[in-house]
């Protein structure tokens, strides 16, 4: 994933467990703006191998993916 200074979210990659966020099992081979977040302002991201979470400005924590695998350090 890929976080601009506007607060945008960029994924990538498979789609095995949902990771990528482009719906099901679809995945993308180039970055693309996740659309369920466009109306958010995300301040940080997290991912690992099958799951990806984000932070907004508003401390709201979105996850998806195989997320039991993962956590989110926030500082």
């Amino acid at each position: 994933m890929n976080l601009t200074r506007d607060g945008d979210v960029f994924s990538m990659g498979s789609g095995t467990f949902a990771a990528s966020g482009h719906g099901g099992a679809r995945g993308a081979d180039g970055p693309q703006i996740l659309k369920p977040l466009r109306d958010k302002r995300i301040v940080q991201i997290a991912c690992g191998q099958n799951h990806s979470m984000v932070l907004t400005d508003k401390g709201y924590l979105y996850s998806w993916g195989r997320g039991f695998e993962g956590q989110l350090g926030l500082s």
